[in-house]
């Protein structure tokens, strides 16, 4: 955690395409969103809390969710 921003580094074992993160209930926005994430080749996103959102590490812990395009169809 670095003052209101948090990184969370990405890898799979498989291609994963259209790749994009949510924290439900928190206020802020990803670095990035909405990419391609391929085997071998990591990925650090960093998540900015809006000026005066009160979650705390442990909450976007909880509440972090990553979705990719296949899982679009099930």
């Amino acid at each position: 955690e670095r003052g209101g921003e948090w990184a969370v580094t990405l890898t799979t074992d498989k291609p994963a395409f259209f790749v994009w993160a949510d924290a439900p209930g928190i206020r802020g926005v990803f670095s990035d969103n909405s990419f391609t994430l391929l085997p071998g080749r990591p990925k650090t996103i960093v998540f900015t809390k809006r000026e005066g959102e009160k979650a705390t590490l442990e909450d976007f812990r909880r509440r972090f969710e990553l979705m990719h395009l296949r899982e679009s169809y099930e």
